[in-house]
């Protein structure tokens, strides 16, 4: 990029610009140019008129004009020529609309008659000053248009129109535009400013840098202009009066313009470096985006983006990635996932460090959001199809239809069904070949019955029963026994809620879903009720540990340990036991452990010994009780119920 028109960029997007525009940029349209109305004014005037002018004066618009005035029928003669050269229908106004499309710029001046600037802008979304009267009613906030040397709206005032020499030397006396003067100055003074569609000759604009610098000394800002073709000499000139050249065509350069605009106006926004007005205005204008920010001291924080009703929404993402990741991808290896948004479904993806990316951007409708700056991260996944799935089981009777979300991993496709109590997923290889299952337990679940349904459904597909998919009869490969035992006690789980609800007649408004200690507590509720015992599976190498005094009559002697197996009787107070967000108190908890040998017996002092013992049989009995149990003779008593 030339050095000087990305210094140029840097003064617009902090929105320190403004804009002069010559005949130039409006030949493209159809509008006349200068060359034009030179040649019009001397077909009017006749071969004599030609005559009589220099070759020299015959190429300044300014000498030709006051020529004619003086010769040719008087100033209301040149007014009515001028009038019928600018009616024309515009052709191609695509710079005019580019320049629309720059909020960055509100200040604009021009020395053109033509209105195809304020055409494009529409008078709603601009104000047009053509004297000194309008001067009064512009807006900070919004787009000003000054046409300096009148509008060919004032024709019929031709005292507004400046064209000729005399009219270019009394202009800095003109009381009709000597408020426009000023805000003229002030712009020199407050903004850098581009000359855009001139030459050095049209319009003698090198008569009104010199002007402003007469009248306002060192204090101007910079200057430049844009022009596709400048001879050495004139590109001295303008290094002489301070005016950087860029050479290039107006619309190359308003292009680029708002290319870096888009780049950048996110970044500018966020870092408090353009207004709330333009921001807005540019993206709504560049994209049919709005956002919802929230002001923090130092920046501001974009939340959300909405698309403006009637727009299609494009969303890019460009980065760059080594070789190791761009295989991963090819071969869709994974090695984390996402949520999808609205569901517990997990899809697998790929996450590439940020330190592992050269490059990085997410635009939205060509407007840049994000750079390597700000992200940590990012995630590819596979893409997800979102398909109706019907489920059956003939052997217990089972159909159900819901939505299920499918995508490729490797040489496998896979279904995600969001089920009442799991994400149940369906692997299936590209020949249909072999087919596996893997769940995913919900936090929650509904209701016993359905989750009971469910359960039922994923036991007997884990056990080798052959079922339906959107009418493909399929069979697991193999029976995954470990699997089952698990399932089998989430089923015992949802049976024992479904029970407690019964048997107490207890409402849960909350279902959550199967973990040991849930199951557990759930058994110890529902025996409670109905004052029965239950089998706990034993963890492997459980052991019960005690110390025991060998002088209290009252204790076993310390042989008999080593020799005989024993029922082993624990009993503690439990307490509140929680249930679904409920409370149920159960005053004592009594393991009973039926065939227990001594591990180790070790002696601690003289008379004291440790003792180790572990339970033989792979359950143990619980009872949970109002009251501890009790010895009887020969009788345990625990609660309401005995055991011998």
């Amino acid at each position: 990029m030339d050095k000087d028109l990305e210094r140029l960029i840097k003064y617009i997007r902090k929105e320190d610009v403004a804009l002069f525009i010559g005949s130039g940029f409006s030949i493209k349209a159809g509008a006349p140019s200068v060359w034009d109305i030179i040649n019009a004014i001397l077909e009017e005037g006749g071969q004599s008129f030609k005559d009589d002018l220099t070759e020299s004066d015959r190429k300044q618009l300014r000498l030709v004009s006051e020529a004619f005035v003086n010769e040719c029928g008087g100033r209301n003669e040149l007014m009515t020529l001028l009038k019928n050269l600018f009616i024309f229908e515009p052709k191609d106004c695509s710079d005019q609309q580019t320049l629309t499309k720059i909020p960055h710029i509100k200040q604009l001046f021009t020395t053109n008659y033509d209105t195809l600037i304020e055409d494009a802008y529409s008078k709603s979304k601009c104000n047009v000053v053509t004297a000194n009267e309008g001067c009064a009613y512009t807006d900070a906030h919004s787009t000003t248009i000054y046409k300096v040397h009148g509008d060919i709206a004032t024709l019929n005032n031709s005292a507004s129109i400046i064209i000729t020499d005399s009219d270019y030397k009394n202009y800095f006396k003109n009381k009709h535009f000597n408020l426009i003067w000023e805000e003229l100055k002030q712009a020199f003074i407050k903004k850098h400013v581009v000359f855009i569609g001139y030459s050095l000759e049209d319009d003698n604009i090198l008569d009104i840098i010199m002007s402003v610098r007469k009248s306002i000394g060192n204090s101007m800002k910079g200057m430049f202009l844009v022009s596709p073709r400048i001879s050495d000499a004139k590109v001295g000139q303008l290094e002489k009066n301070g005016v950087a050249y860029i050479k290039a065509t107006a619309e190359e350069v308003l292009d680029h313009i708002l290319n870096e605009l888009k780049e950048n106006i996110v970044d500018d926004y966020r870092h408090k470096k353009v207004s709330q007005e333009t921001y807005d205005a540019f993206l709504t204008m560049n994209a049919g985006l709005y956002t919802t920010v929230t002001h923090l001291e130092d920046k501001n924080r974009i939340e959300k983006i909405e698309v403006a009703k009637g727009t299609e929404i494009e969303e890019k993402v460009s980065f760059t990635i080594p070789e190791q990741f761009k295989n991963a991808i090819v071969s869709k290896t994974f090695n984390s996932d996402i949520i999808l948004n609205g569901t517990n479904v997990h899809i697998p993806a790929l996450k590439i460090p940020v330190a592992e990316m050269d490059i990085f951007s997410h635009s939205i409708n060509g407007i840049r959001f994000n750079s390597k700056a700000d992200i940590s991260s990012l995630i590819v996944a596979p893409s997800v199809d979102k398909i109706p799935v019907t489920l059956k089981m003939k052997s217990i009777g089972f159909k159900e239809t819901l939505m299920g979300y499918r995508h490729q991993e490797a040489a496998a496709v896979l279904i995600d069904i969001e089920t009442p109590i799991c994400i149940l997923t369906i692997s299936i290889d590209k020949g249909l070949s072999r087919m596996n299952f893997t769940i995913n337990s919900n936090e929650f679940y509904t209701n016993s019955t359905d989750a009971i349904r469910w359960i039922n459904f994923i036991i007997g597909s884990f056990s080798g029963e052959s079922f339906i998919i959107n009418g493909v009869s399929l069979k697991t490969n193999a029976i995954q026994e470990n699997e089952i035992l698990e399932l089998k006690r989430i089923k015992m789980y949802y049976e024992t809620i479904r029970c407690i609800e019964l048997e107490g007649d207890v409402d849960f408004e909350i279902y959550e879903n199967y973990s040991p200690e849930n199951l557990y507590n759930a058994l110890c509720v529902y025996h409670y009720l109905i004052n029965k015992g239950f089998s706990k599976e034993l963890p492997k190498n459980a052991t019960i540990t005690f110390e025991i005094d060998s002088r209290d009559p009252h204790n076993l002697p310390i042989e008999k340990f080593n020799k005989n197996e024993f029922v082993m009787i624990q009993s503690t107070p439990l307490g509140n036991v929680e249930l679904n967000k409920k409370i149920f108190n159960i005053p004592f908890c009594t393991t009973v452990f039926v065939n227990c040998k001594a591990e180790e017996v070790a002696k601690i002092d003289e008379y004291n010994y440790k003792v180790i013992m572990k339970d033989k049989s792979p359950n143990c009995m619980v009872w949970c009780s109002d009251t501890p149990p009790q010895q009887e003779g020969n009788v345990l008593r625990l609660g309401n119920n005995r055991i011998a």
